[in-house]
């Protein structure tokens, strides 16, 4: 990699040991076993004739004591506080290239925070390193502002401004990221930006090397097996998008900064021409699904509405202001009577699965300072409380059995609408969660995703629980060999991992190991007692 002087001074050259100093401890190591072992050795002698297996249980032993020795203990996560490592302007002048002779080391007095990793210098595009990532984006056009949500009994932050800069950095470290969480994240968004077709979608059912030779697109192939059954480009986008935007990355990354990180670029890049395609596509009444599954039509609609209203919050860009504008209403016209959402516009029966995605566009309207009318929530709460057993549990449609994955969702939507961090239901409702903590035999990401960005508003010790589980899975379980479906997750075996395939599953994991910043935490942000 290329250095700046400022990277020079804490980055030092790793100089490989000469053969003699190599030898030595090896052969005054072995001198050292070989006189413990003798006694042991001497009475194996006496018992077995055989010289041959005299040798073999000798270089046995010998092999286990070196390995013992000699093979590095796989530390436990540790925490970074990435703001006492490097500058944000250090941290610009970074330029990733394919030379790994240098290895970052870490200074003796941050010892205790960890040492960064690098991208597998075999990949297509390496990218920013961890703390790259985590500075690099520019600064957010719009500050931090409170949005008054009227008779929802609440102050909404706009919630976005701790995806960038020092906020982020902030969070990261009171939220208990992880190095390993965010490489994985890093790594997630190269493998999406690399899958995007020229013309600016990206699909669950295909997928296709951006940068396309015979050998990537015969590496591609091979290894990113897992795409969906399910059809619907419009998915696959915004999807991708919330990844990519999740981490501070927009279609207006400042062109000097972008030129100098090869990797934030196409990231960058990549956002602009996914927005470009759906506003595209958007049609004249505001819908944005471009066609496929029809089960698929509001959820699509509804995720991209979610990054469509994100981007015009992170930049400020005029030019998707009537896009997103055109969305929220076609959202407020879909709703049906029942005060929810289903597969298609005012389908007559509503379930809250897909209404979580429409509250969640609505809300991320009203953070991007877009009107939205609030008797849409007031009807929305009317569903959720007709889906609900009234102590904090939450069904797929009314009358149906209770579920963590809809009490997750139901419960989010509430906070939004103005639950306060005390109320009893929310309590109860997260004490269920806690007491169906993720595991990988159940990888049910769906139910991971609404369940963290709950959990993560709650804070304190109910957050801490939940995120060391989720955040040690998914760093763990990420694709790490080398190969084109590096940094990606495997579908197989996840809820939803066969019609969605390997985009959706590895999108929305990225954004699950992204809520330390995402959004801000909403109580705390209102001042409320995060110790209970």
């Amino acid at each position: 990699m290329r250095l700046t002087p400022n990277y020079r001074s804490r980055l030092k050259r790793r100089v490989p040991p000469s053969w003699g100093s190599r030898l030595l401890p090896l052969l005054a190591f072995t001198q050292s076993v070989a006189r413990q072992l003798h006694p042991y050795l001497k009475k194996v002698k006496e018992q077995i004739d055989s010289p041959w297996a005299i040798s073999v249980i000798t270089h046995i032993l010998l092999l286990m004591a070196l390995a013992t020795t000699f093979l590095p203990e796989r530390k436990p996560l540790e925490k970074f506080n990435i703001r006492s490592l490097f500058s944000t302007e250090q941290l610009l002048d970074y330029v990733p290239d394919r030379d790994a002779s240098f290895s970052p080391v870490i200074e003796p007095d941050q010892a205790s925070i960890g040492t960064l990793s690098l991208q597998d210098p075999a990949m297509d595009d390496p990218g920013p390193s961890v703390t790259e990532q985590m500075n690099i984006v520019a600064e957010s056009n719009t500050g931090l502002s409170v949005l008054n949500s009227g008779n929802l009994g609440l102050e909404l932050v706009t919630g976005f401004s701790g995806r960038t800069g020092k906020r982020k950095s902030e969070l990261l470290v009171e939220s208990g990221a992880t190095i390993e969480t965010e490489d994985a994240v890093s790594n997630g968004l190269n493998w999406i930006a690399r899958h995007q077709f020229p013309e600016g979608r990206w699909s669950l059912h295909e997928f296709l090397p951006k940068r396309r030779t015979k050998e990537r697109l015969r590496n591609c192939a091979r290894n990113c097996i897992g795409t969906g059954t399910m059809h619907s480009d419009t998915a696959a986008t915004g999807i991708a998008l919330l990844a990519l935007l999740g981490a501070g990355y927009t279609n207006s990354l400042e062109r000097d900064r972008a030129r100098a990180l090869p990797a934030a670029k196409l990231r960058s890049e990549s956002v602009k021409s996914g927005l470009d395609w759906l506003v595209k596509h958007q049609k004249k009444d505001g819908n944005l699904f471009s066609g496929g599954d029809g089960q698929a039509h509001m959820y699509s609609h509804g995720i991209a509405t979610i990054a469509l209203c994100e981007a015009y919050a992170l930049t400020g860009d005029t030019t998707l202001r009537k896009p997103a504008e055109k969305a929220v209403k076609y959202i407020k016209e879909a709703q049906n009577t029942d005060g929810g959402w289903r597969y298609a516009p005012r389908s007559g029966t509503s379930d809250t699965s897909v209404v979580g995605w429409q509250v969640m566009a609505l809300q991320s309207a009203r953070m991007a300072g877009l009107s939205v009318d609030q008797q849409v929530f007031s009807r929305v709460s009317q569903f959720l409380d007709s889906v609900s057993d009234g102590e904090g549990k939450f069904g797929y449609i009314v009358d149906s059995d209770k579920t963590t994955t809809m009490t997750a969702e139901g419960l989010l939507c509430n906070i939004y609408m103005g639950w306060e961090r005390t109320h009893p239901p929310l309590i109860k409702g997260v004490d269920y969660l806690l007491d169906n903590l993720p595991a990988w035999s159940s990888r049910n990401l769906y139910y991971w995703y609404y369940g963290t960005q709950v959990l993560h508003h709650m804070g304190g010790t109910k957050w801490r629980t939940w995120h060391r589980t989720t955040g040690t899975l998914l760093s763990d379980k990420q694709r790490q060999e080398t190969g084109h479906a590096f940094g990606s997750w495997n579908p197989s075996g996840a809820s939803y991992g066969g019609s969605a395939g390997r985009l959706y599953v590895t999108a929305i994991s990225v954004m699950i190991l992204e809520t330390y910043y995402r959004h801000l935490p909403l109580y705390q942000e209102l001042g409320a007692d995060l110790t209970r």
